[in-house]
């Protein structure tokens, strides 16, 4: 294994291609490297790609389907419970915002060389923002810190967030109840194939399903679902034959049309700092 000064200078070096606003790595980065670099998978999947032809999608049950008039939407709350106090960074799960109290959902696990993130939304926090989970015992863990945002605002596009993971210790990036996400599709894959069912999962409302609805003129992905406060950033996949992949994370909804929910592409953050899914 490298030293520890070489993981280092080897996160030094990508801080200052990915955190134009600060000239140092991130502290957290610093302290752990060597942690982090012997906890990576020893060989990733091919992820991060999108896929110009695949199959027809399937619905989750057989008697779900969106195509159908007033299609109904798919809600699981029950089984899902656990991710308000998932004692592990997993995607969906309740991440805590220590410096303004505030609670969202970790969304994708996405990384650069040797530094991994939480992929969350945007108004979940600020840069410098520290974030933990916790247990149903009240114990907590801070595990890592906000070091890029952008958030939305009337007219704007945007909503997405970097959360530096100080260790891997309690990481587990795949989606549960789901096997291992090939990859993710980008807006014109959406755009071009109508995908018959997307879903997200998070730690308020479980995991909710429903027809595309499409793609608005500020780039949000629309579909039907049930979401909540407390679910913004969790993961917002497409199902095709029963399989997941990636397309974004949860975003916003309206109070005068609840079931219309807009989710931030992932492909806007994996092209501008060219990071990897890991799922």
């Amino acid at each position: 294994m490298a030293s520890r000064k070489h993981h280092a200078a080897a996160l030094a070096l990508a801080a200052a291609v990915l955190l134009p606003l600060s000239s140092q790595a991130s502290p957290f980065a610093l302290a752990h490297a060597a942690e982090i670099e012997s906890s990576k998978p020893s060989a990733a999947p091919t992820l991060g790609r999108q896929y110009s032809h695949l199959p027809a999608a399937n619905s989750l049950h057989s008697s779900f389907n969106p195509y159908a008039m007033d299609a109904p939407i798919y809600h699981d709350s029950e089984r899902w419970d656990w991710l308000s106090y998932p004692e592990k960074v997993v995607p969906g799960g309740q991440i805590i915002n220590i410096d303004t109290g505030g609670q969202c959902s970790t969304g994708w696990i996405v990384s650069q060389k040797q530094r991994y993130f939480i992929l969350t939304a945007g108004h979940c926090g600020r840069v410098y923002d520290r974030f933990a989970i916790r247990d149903r015992n009240g114990n907590s863990a801070v595990i890592g810190q906000m070091v890029e945002r952008k958030n939305l605002s009337n007219n704007s596009s945007g909503d997405y967030a970097l959360i530096e993971l100080s260790t891997l210790q309690y990481v587990d990036p795949r989606l549960p109840g789901h096997n291992q996400v090939p990859g993710w599709y980008g807006v014109q894959w959406l755009k071009q194939n109508h995908p018959r069912t997307v879903c997200h999962l998070g730690y308020r409302t479980g995991e909710s399903c429903g027809q595309y609805l499409g793609v608005d003129d500020l780039g949000y992905i629309h579909f039907r679902g049930i979401v909540d406060h407390g679910d913004s950033g969790d993961p917002v996949y497409v199902m095709i034959k029963g399989t997941p992949y990636a397309v974004g994370i949860i975003s916003w909804g309206q109070p005068t049309n609840a079931t219309d929910v807009a989710a931030q592409p992932i492909q806007t953050v994996m092209q501008r700092w060219g990071l990897t899914l890991h799922a």
